[in-house]
């Protein structure tokens, strides 16, 4: 007499879980990779919009230079709206010069002018925020990071 053969036709409970669970591992990960591009993406829209205001403040700065030899000087009003502009995070403000959104706790700095060795006037643009999705600013939150962007001009 032959011995009934026992094969097996299918997958196991144990089998179909195991896959199950491999697969939600992957899906959890593509998850976590699309939150961090995003993230990513927030972070660059921010680095961006800070060069775009340190190029408008270079603007200004070169729309205002006096002629004879004294230095450029940017009228406090404008001064004043520029800053406004860069602290705006959501929407443009009425009244900012040209209307770019701001950033996140947005600061923005024009020091200036330090005389160099060549006889030039050199202006620093100093421009500082946090991350678009940090609703406290304070320093003693260990996940808030201050980003700045730096930029120098010489007008003659």
């Amino acid at each position: 007499m032959t011995a009934p053969c026992n094969r097996q036709a299918g997958m196991t409970l144990v089998e179909v879980m195991v896959s199950v669970l491999i697969f939600t591992v992957g899906v959890l990960g593509l998850v976590a990779l699309q939150a961090r591009a995003t993230q990513l993406v927030g972070n660059s829209e921010d680095r961006n919009r800070a060069a775009l205001l340190g190029n408008e403040a270079i603007a200004l700065l070169w729309q205002y230079v006096p002629t004879a030899a004294s230095v450029p000087a940017i009228p406090n009003s404008v001064y004043q709206m520029w800053q406004k502009e860069v602290s705006t995070p959501v929407n443009g403000a009425a009244g900012t010069t040209s209307g770019l959104l701001g950033l996140p706790n947005g600061v923005g700095t024009i020091t200036g002018p330090v005389v160099t060795p060549q006889g030039t006037n050199l202006y620093t643009v100093t421009i500082t925020w946090s991350e678009s999705q940090q609703t406290i600013t304070n320093a003693s939150n260990p996940f808030y990071t201050q980003n700045q962007y730096t930029t120098q001009v010489t007008i003659p």
